[in-house]
């Protein structure tokens, strides 16, 4: 078990790149021009999450599913998505008010609510003779 200074970038891609080949990025908040204490930082996390949770016990997922879609790093973008050992390439579409991820796959709407999903963005594979 690791536990590590989550600023440190460096150290963070050292400890990640020992335990397995991570191929999705990772964030460093001083690299991004965010120079906080970490109590500090830690602070409005918790004090965020407070409000968020009372909004949600208040409205439930509808009150917070615009924003939340407004930062889902792959709404609207082509993606592989994995789910009980099935691949599927899709373009996500969001979440229903229930949660679920939404993803049009062949033209068909296709709904995922449960179990271990891995989103992974979707690459166009290249013959070797390009």
């Amino acid at each position: 078990s690791y536990i590590c200074d989550i600023t440190n970038y460096d150290q963070i891609k050292k400890i990640i790149n020992k335990q397995s080949k991570i191929d999705i990025p990772i964030s460093d908040l001083e690299k991004g021009g965010v120079r906080q204490s970490r109590n500090l930082l830690m602070a409005k996390l918790i004090s965020n999450l407070s409000l968020t949770l009372d909004q949600f016990s208040d409205s439930g997922l509808v009150g917070l599913k615009s924003e939340w879609e407004s930062f889902h790093y792959y709404g609207g973008k082509r993606v592989v998505l994995s789910a009980s050992n099935e691949k599927i390439v899709g373009l996500v579409r969001g979440i229903n008010e229930d949660g679920a991820l939404i993803v049009e796959t062949k033209g068909e709407i296709r709904l995922f609510s449960n179990g271990e999903i891995s989103l992974r963005p979707y690459r166009e594979q290249v013959s070797e003779e390009e």
